[in-house]
């Protein structure tokens, strides 16, 4: 009985899901009330909610749409636009070929970088609206190796080689930041933790530091760490929440103290 039931479940969302695609290829993306950037610059027109993904809880712009020649104008970057062909070519970016045959078919081909993308990685990544093309910053920040900042009213897209100065610079910046990041039951828990059980933040915490503190960066507290010597964007999460720990202990660790708890 008990799989006849979870055999019931599976199929109610997988026809829950179909349907859902289905009534979103048949309508229009609507405009959000939001603005994108790409670093410090305002990508010019309208941003997209993505329908054709199931929708989240939290804040989701990295799927939203925006202009193809307005985002690559500002990577200097020129786009040709020849029927169901796109080119985008700069000196910084290099060469992009698009073939779009529809939202479902779409082949992208980073000829710079001999990166080919087929349609099961590009599904819906590109739309046709009102005869223009839109990407979704999600690929736009794939083929650059960007990092994302949203809030209730914006979504930034940086470049791998801008430094933000809203990123902290030392551990010391990252555990304040961390007093205004975690709730008081949060950080008593990382206060009374042993050094080996912090290792359930990993995947929760570690993983939010990584997104928007670590990876597709090598400023900032990324360069401390590398010039530490570690590597890995898990090892330097795990160092920033194990010193975290110290800290709210009144113990001050030094990089090269965590690295090796």
């Amino acid at each position: 009985m008990k799989k006849i039931f979870f055999a019931f479940i599976f199929l109610g969302f997988m026809f829950l899901g179909l349907f859902y695609n289905i009534f979103a290829q048949n309508s229009q993306p609507t405009i959000l009330d939001i603005k994108a950037y790409l670093n410090d610059n305002e990508i010019e027109g309208p941003v997209y909610k993505n329908i054709y993904t199931s929708p989240v809880q939290d804040i989701d712009y990295l799927s939203s749409f925006v202009k193809v020649e307005n985002i690559f104008h500002l990577l200097e970057a020129e786009t040709l636009v020849n029927g169901k062909i796109i080119n985008i070519a700069g000196e910084t970016i290099g060469e992009i070929n698009i073939i779009y045959e529809n939202n479902t078919n779409i082949i992208i081909d980073y000829i710079t970088r001999e990166l080919e993308l087929k349609s099961t990685f590009t599904n819906n990544s590109i739309v046709l609206i009102n005869n223009e093309y839109y990407i979704t910053i999600s690929m736009v920040r794939y083929l650059i190796g960007g990092a994302l900042k949203e809030s209730e009213k914006m979504v930034i897209l940086y470049t791998n080689d801008y430094e933000r100065a809203d990123m902290p610079l030392t551990l010391n910046d990252c555990y304040i930041a961390m007093n205004d990041l975690l709730s008081d039951e949060i950080k008593m828990d990382i206060k009374i933790s042993s050094v080996d059980n912090l290792i359930t933040y990993h995947m929760g915490l570690g993983m939010w530091i990584r997104n928007n503190w670590i990876r597709q960066t090598n400023r900032r507290i990324t360069k401390l760490f590398l010039d530490g010597g570690v590597r890995h964007p898990d090892d330097m999460s795990q160092a920033i929440i194990i010193g975290y720990h110290y800290y709210l202990n009144g113990i001050s660790k030094s990089i090269e103290e965590l690295i090796k708890e």
